[in-house]
C-alpha cells in the first residue's frame, strides 16, 4: 500500500487540487483508494462527494491536538487489511497549511516512516510549488520537508514528488525555471519526479474548468454532465487525459 501526503506550509497553493487529481488518476487505474481531509480550517477536499473523503478534525478550542494524529495513522494502517473488503492500494491525505508544522513534526518525532516500513507501507510526500508571491514560501516549505525527512539519508520507502502549479503566476526566479533553481538542484537526488500541472486556456475553456473546481466535481462528473456543451465536455476529457499521462510518467 502507498500513502500519499500532500503537504505545503503555504495556504491556497493548490494542495486540494493535487489531492483530487491524484485520487481521480488512481481511481481511473481501478485502484482501491481512501482519501482523508486533514485541513482544520478549509475542508475543501471533503467537498468532493464522488471521492468519499473522510474528514479528520485535529483542533479543539482553535488548537491543534497532536495526539489526534494517532487516530489518523491507526486508521491508515487499518486500511491495509480493510476487513472483508478488497485491500486498499492507495491512501491520499490532503494536509492543510494550519496543521503543516504539527503534522510534519509528528511524523518525524514518532518515526512514522519506520512504522510504515514495518507495516509494508510506502510513503510518498507530494509538495506543491506555486508561482508569484507564494513561490519563496513554497520553496522554503519544500526545503524544510526534504531536509528534515532525509537528515539521516533517504529511507527506501519514502519518495518526494514536486507539483508545479503556475495558476497564480510563473514559477521562476531571476529568469530561472524551477529545475534550474538552486533549491531544486540541491534536492534533486531526493526528488522522484516533478509534475507540472497544465495551465488551461481561459478563452477556450471559459468557465467550464473553473466551475468544475469551484463545485468540487471530478473530470468524469464534468464530461458526463449533459448540461455542459459537447465540445466543452470533450476538452475536459482531453485535459484529464493530459494530466493523467503526466502523473503516469512520474513513476507514481
Amino acid at each position: 500500500m502507498q500513502v500519499n501526503f500532500v503537504m505545503q506550509g503555504k495556504g491556497g497553493v493548490g494542495k486540494t487540487l493535487v489531492s483530487s487529481l491524484l485520487a481521480q488518476y488512481l481511481l481511473a487505474k481501478n485502484n482501491n483508494i481512501v482519501c482523508y481531509d486533514t485541513d482544520p480550517v478549509n475542508s475543501t477536499f471533503s467537498a468532493y462527494k464522488k471521492l468519499n473523503v473522510k474528514q479528520f478534525q485535529f483542533m479543539e478550542d482553535q488548537k491543534i491536538i497532536s495526539t489526534k494524529f494517532d487516530d489518523l495513522i491507526e486508521d491508515i494502517i487499518a486500511c491495509k487489511e480493510n476487513g472483508d473488503e478488497a485491500p486498499i492500494d492507495d491512501v491520499i491525505v490532503d494536509n492543510g497549511a494550519p496543521s503543516f508544522l504539527p503534522l510534519s513534526s509528528y511524523m518525524l518525532n514518532n518515526d512514522l516512516i519506520d512504522v510504515f516500513k514495518e507495516n509494508d507501507i510506502k510513503l510518498s510526500i507530494h509538495i506543491v510549488i506555486a508561482g508569484s508571491q507564494a513561490l519563496i514560501d513554497c520553496i522554503n516549505g519544500m526545503n524544510s520537508l526534504i531536509t528534515n525527512f532525509t537528515a539521516n539519508g533517504k529511507p527506501e520507502n519514502l519518495s518526494f514528488y514536486i507539483w508545479l502549479n503556475a495558476y497564480q503566476g510563473k514559477i521562476e526566479i531571476e529568469g530561472k525555471q524551477f529545475t534550474q533553481m538552486k533549491a531544486f538542484l540541491n534536492n534533486q537526488e531526493n526528488i522522484q519526479s516533478v509534475i507540472e500541472i497544465p495551465q488551461v486556456d481561459q478563452d477556450v475553456f471559459g468557465t467550464t474548468f473553473n466551475d468544475l473546481l469551484k463545485n468540487r466535481k471530478t473530470f468524469k462528473e464534468g464530461y458526463e454532465d449533459l448540461n455542459i456543451r459537447i465540445m466543452a465536455r470533450q476538452r475536459l476529457k482531453r485535459l484529464e487525459k493530459n494530466i493523467f499521462e503526466l502523473i503516469g510518467a512520474s513513476g507514481l
